[in-house]
This record gives structure tokens, sequence and C-alpha cells, in this order.
């Protein structure tokens, strides 16, 4: 018998369905009979990959004698990247969702018999669904998909088109530009482009270090550089005395056989961002390491204009603003700040693009932020230009508090150095105050109105009415206030799930379950923890727990209601160079109608959360500040639900955004398809929040109107669609009428009081703070 005959015969029996292909199935089948203990599934898996050089999942009569003939095994090995074989790493590239990336294999993993793929950057997963036939790009390995590629051929030498799932029209559709390829790199290319640095989720910063371990570079952060405060690494083990083999690990020494705190899945990349890392026994979130970059070093910046009127002092600064965290802070150019190239409004601003620093002036913030709702209002109305100024001087175009007439805008001039916290290898320096990504025009509002008030520390607490007035000129503010119960009654709430609600053992959802409590029941809410309530009943009444918890949305729908009455009350405050008149309180029947109202006729909204009770501190887990001072963006009804959005002032990263009942990503968008597409939901701009009225009355209990009619329209920042222009603002009937309060006039009003503030003076070391001197009622900060 010839050799060929011999060869053809062996794979006619492992071909047991005689189709001219070997399938898993039927490698397990054959080499299982052989030795069961040699071949399990990953053995099995791995043959299969190596030998399978057209990436259908099967072998063909070629692979297999490829396989039979293969003078080294290391031919068919995973780690190498040769055409025709299953790629160690493949790029996808061209597609309209944020899925493009590096997508490296995960050594000793599979789905369906065919190698998965991890992208660290987009933290997704590229598999290959069998029972679809398809390659599928999602957030892990499962039914679902944001994008997919119909073959049984590997995904990088596939013919057919990629489709992607379009959110808004549900469905998906071809992307004929999005593509997926075998990256053909050497491994002296690879060690070459690993990223200079790079961020290992919370742990800190790591630079990459000359010298090599185990033909991988070592990643070093310096105590200052971490929250571990100990020097720790990234580095890479082939096999060490601790069994790891072919893995990253983050350790507290550069040594092969050192204990890691953390390892990364199989890998055989040459850094540890491009590593998929687990969640284990030990650690229950997964490890996100990222690529730094560091291209801000390479750019310098001039020496600019420094204001004689406002020096770089501890003066400027004021009492507490004068150290941060142990660091005194350094005045820089607000262009060296920015990681990309500066601006100083981009395209348009909008109310993500301001942040929060170190200093209570979430007022201020919120303020800028609501104007900022209103497209190049801040570009054409207070800055005297649009563009970066060279050299570094602005003119901005606020009206003066303490001026004797209140009717005209008055210029201040400010330069653009910014107090920071120093720069680092891994970051330029950072402002320790107001700050707007690559934007300019945050950090140097803010340090005009600091300016205006003396210091930095002096805007520390305030209220929303005064920057209002200073950026649009409109005095009048409608302060809207809830009352309700504060008896026993003030935190209790009632079942209103048909047919009961389940109770549970602990916070969470998959912990026992010990009861149901039955519609209509009534009880304490003791503890909050995003959706998740626990309770006491304070009746004692057998019949159902006594004590557990609960979850406050179930499957998208509302499960519990507040009890207790609410009162809505509003007064009408005015601001002047005589201080703030506070006006006589009314009642307000439906204030959330007058909220849509006004949110139609594109006036200003402000909301807040006053001092809570010591109880709220400890045991609210919301994701909400308090107190705080909160920018109020839309207010809908849509579908009988009643909905509004609001955005921490703290922005981007700020750690603190709403927890509770429609909270980005939650069940409740996916079960209420048409209220997310109402609302035009867009999860990404960070510090954005919904929430239903019932929770925003009973949390919030405050929020700000200013009837200024602004000289363009809403804009549309993915909060609720794009509104038509208003070519007239008809006057709202509740809102009092009567020409702006100037200083010779505003003590003679029937109701109310007026102190007339003092500008305040840096040097002043006695000096009350800002909101004591203006009496503000708006207690937020």
């Amino acid at each position: 018998m010839s050799v060929n005959q011999a060869v053809l015969e062996a794979f006619q029996r492992f071909d047991l369905d005689k189709n001219g292909s070997i399938s898993f199935e039927e490698l397990v089948q054959v080499l299982k009979l052989l030795d069961e203990d040699a071949w399990d599934d990953a053995n099995i898996n791995a043959l299969l990959a190596r030998a399978d050089s057209n990436g259908d999942g099967a072998l063909q009569v070629v692979e297999f004698l490829n396989w039979i003939f293969a003078e080294n095994a290391n031919t068919f090995d995973l780690g190498k990247n040769f055409e025709g074989t299953v790629a160690t790493s493949l790029v996808v590239s061209g597609c309209s969702r944020d899925i493009n990336g590096t997508y490296v294999q995960k050594l000793g993993s599979s789905y369906n018999h065919r190698p998965i793929f991890y992208c660290a950057a987009s933290k997704r997963h590229l598999f290959y669904h069998r029972g679809y036939g398809q390659w599928s790009i999602f957030w892990k390995p499962s039914q679902k998909a944001t994008a997919r590629l119909k073959t049984q051929r590997a995904p990088h030498m596939a013919e057919e088109s990629w489709e992607v799932w379009q959110i808004g029209k549900k469905g998906f559709e071809e992307e004929p530009d999005m593509t997926c390829t075998l990256e053909k790199k050497t491994d002296e290319e690879l060690l070459a482009e690993a990223p200079k640095g790079v961020k290992g989720g919370g742990y800190g910063h790591f630079k990459k270090q000359e010298e090599l371990l185990n033909g991988r570079p070592v990643y070093f952060s310096a105590a200052t550089d971490n929250i571990a405060r100990k020097p720790l690494y990234f580095v890479y083990v082939q096999k060490n005395s601790w069994g790891l083999e072919n893995v990253w690990m983050l350790c507290e020494a550069a040594e092969n056989d050192t204990y890691a705190w953390r390892t990364s899945g199989k890998t055989f990349c040459f850094s540890p961002d491009r590593a998929h890392w687990p969640t284990s026994s030990d650690w229950k979130e997964a490890l996100y390491v990222e690529a730094l970059s560091l291209s801000f070093a390479d750019r310098g910046v001039e020496e600019g204009w420094v204001d004689p009127a406002f020096p770089h002092s501890a003066e400027s600064l004021g009492g507490t603003c004068q150290e941060i965290d142990g660091q005194e802070p350094v005045w820089r150019r607000a262009p060296a700040l920015t990681v990309n190239e500066p601006t100083l409004f981009g395209e348009n601003t909008e109310p993500a693009d301001i942040c929060q620093g170190r200093v209570g002036d979430c007022w201020l913030i919120a303020a800028i932020a609501a104007v900022a709702e209103f497209p190049h209002y801040l570009e054409d109305q207070v800055f005297a230009r649009k563009e970066l100024a060279e050299d570094g001087k602005y003119e901005l175009r606020l009206y003066d508090l303490h001026a004797d007439k209140f009717d005209e805008r008055s210029t201040f001039v400010v330069d653009d150095y910014i107090p920071c916290f120093p720069g680092t290898w891994y970051g330029p320096a950072r402002p320790a105050f107001a700050n707007g990504t690559d934007k300019l025009f945050a950090p140097i509002l803010e340090k005009a109105f600091a300016k205006y008030y003396g210091s930095y520390s002096k805007l520390d607490g305030g209220g929303s009415t005064y920057a209002i007035a200073m950026m649009t000129g409109e005095t009048r503010g409608l302060n809207f206030a809830a009352l309700h119960e504060y008896d026993d009654k003030s935190h209790r709430f009632e079942v209103i799930k048909q047919g009961g609600l389940a109770v549970y053992q602990d916070k969470d959802p998959q912990s026992k379950k010990t009861g149901v409590l039955p519609e209509g029941v009534t009880l304490e809410i003791c503890e909050v923890h995003g959706q998740r309530i626990s309770f006491v009943n304070p009746e004692g009444n057998e019949s159902f727990p006594n004590s557990g918890w609960i979850s406050s949305y179930v499957a998208g729908r509302r499960t519990i209601k507040i009890t207790g009455w609410f009162r809505w009350q509003m007064r009408e405050n005015v601001v002047s160079s005589m201080g703030q008149k506070i006006g006589q309180a009314k009642q307000v029947d439906d204030p959330f109608r007058m909220l849509v109202d006004y949110d139609a006729r594109n006036y200003l909204m402000t909301a807040g959360i006053v001092g809570p009770e010591a109880w709220r501190r400890k045991f609210y887990q919301d994701g909400l500040v308090t107190p705080h001072a909160y920018s109020l963006l839309s207010v809908k009804e849509v579908g009988g639900l009643r909905m509004v959005c609001l955005r921490n002032p703290w922005g981007r990263g700020g750690g603190k955004e709403w927890l509770g009942g429609w909270k980005d990503g939650a069940q409740e968008w996916k079960a209420n398809p048409q209220v997310a597409d109402a609302l035009e939901v867009d999860f990404k701009a960070d510090g954005i929040f919904w929430l239903e009225w019932e929770d925003f009355q009973y949390l919030f209990k405050s929020f700000y109107v200013y009837p200024k009619e602004m000289p363009t329209k809403r804009g549309d920042f993915n909060l609720g669609g794009s509104k038509e222009p208003i070519t007239q603002l008809a006057t709202p009937s509740d809102v009092p009428q009567q020409p702006r309060a100037k200083a010779e006039d505003s003590t003679n009003a029937e109701a109310g009081r007026a102190e007339k503030p003092a500008r305040p003076s840096p040097k002043a070391e006695d000096e009350p703070t800002w909101n004591e001197k203006h009496q503000c009622n708006q207690t937020w900060c």
C-alpha cells in the first residue's frame, strides 16, 4: 500500500460522516479512543486550531496531510504569526461603532471549538458562534453581537462583509469598510511598538524600562505613581515556580519567580495593555490596562502675559486653596495643560465640557454648564474672542454685581496661567480647579470669577443666581423648594408591584430569597445601594419578612413609591448691587408641568441637594453628592413617565452619577425602548443622567429657574432631541414681571430682605466666605 493511500484511509477513518472534512466532534471520537488521558477537549481544540490553515473550523485533506507529515510541532504553534494559520492577533478597523482595535488571542480559551480574541482597548471579544455560523464581536462570548461576519472561515480570510448593529434602527447593517486583518509583525517590531507607559486600572501608572525579562519589557511604577505607595511592576513570565506560564503579572519585583498580585490570561503579547486580565475568586473586578499617550511632552508653550492685578501667589489662591493634598499648586499656562491640541471652544461648547476641580464652586460650574446648554452663547456674549490668545490675555464681558447700575456688561481681563497640580512623566500638569479637557474656556472663566471675588478659596460655597446674573444679566431667580413629611413616615415606601415583591437576604440580588412583600404594604427604608433597598417592617407583621433587601425596579418597571405628602413652594429672588432680595413664598400645585414649560421656553435651570441628615450621608449609596449643585438640562414626559435630566459638575471621571432607576445602561432603557428613543439617550456623556420625577423631588427637593430669554435655542446634546427655534417667548403667568432691580429701589420691596455685599479683599485673613457675605440661601456646597 502506498503512503498516500495509507494516509487517505486514515483520513477516512477520522471523517466519520464522510463529508470530506474532519470536525471537532470527529477528532474527539477517534483521538479519545486512542488515548483518553492524553486527548482532552483543550488539547483537541489546540490541535484543530494549529492545523486548520483555512480557518473553517475543520480539517481538509491537505491540512490533514500537513499535520501528519509535520516535521516540527512548533509549525503549528499558536504564538507564531504566519500566513495561512490561526492568527495570534487580528486588527479590526473601519467600523462605525467603537469596537476597532487589535484583538489578541486568549490562549487556552475557546468558544464553539474556535479561538477567542480579546481587544483591551474596546473591552470586546471576537469569537465564533457555531449555531449562527458567524464571527461575532461583543462584550463576552454569547449569542449577542455588536458586529457579525457570516462565514465558516477565519475572520481575516473571509470574503463576506461585516454587519454592525445600529442602535437607533435596531438592526444589523452592512459595513463594507470594516475589515479584519492578520497582524503581520515580527517579534522585534512588536517589542519596539510596546507603549512607553501604561495605566494599570486603579493601581497607577507604569513606565517602560530599558531592561527585558523573558523577551518582554518591564514596566515600573514608583511609589509616588500608584495607590499602593510602593514600587510595583508589570512583568512577563514564560514559566515560574508558582506554576504560572505565558502570562503578564502585576507584582512587587521585576523577577521571574516573585509573587503575583494579579495575572493576565495566557498570552504571547508584548505589553500588558494588550492582554486580558480576568476576574477570579480573589479579584471580583477585571483589571483594565491602558496604553498611555505621552504626546504632551513634545509640546512647549512660551511665556505669556501676566496679570499684575491677580498675581500668581498664595494670596490669589486663598487660605484653603494654598495647599491641596499636601501639594502647593503651581501656575501653568492653559495651552500647556492638554494632552491633545488645545482650543478655546472647539466646534461648540456643551455642558459636558466643564468639570469641577478641587474647590467647592459647584454652584458656579453648574451655572456655566447651564449657560453652555445654549450653543455659542459664551463665545458670542461672554468672551471677547473665540480663538486662543497667543499672549494669553483674555477679555471677558460680565455684569458687575458691584456696579452702581447693573444694566450693561463690564470688561474683565485675566491671563491664562492656571493653578495646577505639578506634571508627571505620564501626564501634563493638571488644573487644580475647573477644567474642560482640551477646551480652555472653563478654567479661564472660573479664573475671572476668582479674580472678581478676591481668590479661588472665596469661590468655595455660593449660589448659582449670582453666576447666572454675571454671565447673562438675568437678576431674577425662581427658587422652588419641596416640603414633605419629616416625621416617622418620611422615609417609607409602598409596594406597587403586582403579585408582590421578592425579598432577599443581602443587597446582592443573587443572595437567598427570604419571602415576598404583598402589594400595598408600607415599610421603612433603612439603606440604599443603587436600586437595592433594605427595609424594616415597623408594624411587625409576621405574615411577611420584617427586614431584608428588595429591588426598586424589576424588569424595567418601578416596584415601590414613596409615601407621605410633597408640597412645593416658589420664591422669586432678585440680586443687585445691594445684595439678594428673598421674595415671599407661594404654593405651587404642579412644579413638573412648570418645569416642562420652562424647558420649552429655553430658560436656564439648575438643581440642588441641600445638606442632608446624617442618616442619608451614611446609608444612601445612590451616586448623588450632598450638598451639591447640579445643572438641570431637560424635563420631559414620555409615555406617562415624568423624566428629569441632570448633570453633575464633576463631569468626566467624577465617580459620582445616579445609580438608581434609569441610570446609564439600566434595564429600564431596554424594557422601555420607546422612552430611550424619545429621549435619545447617550450614555457616553459623563456626568449626565436621567431619573424619574418622584425620585428627583424626594432627593433633590430644590431647583432654580432663571427666566432669561436666551438668544439661541437649547442645544441637542443627546439629551432629548433638538428643538425647533422659538421665535417668540411668552412670559408664563406664574413668573412675576417687574423691571430689573436697581441699587436705589431694591430695598423698597414689600417682602424680603436685602444685604449689601462688600467687595472681598484677598488679603483679609478673617474675611467671611462669599456665601456668608451674600446671605445666599443656596447652601449646596
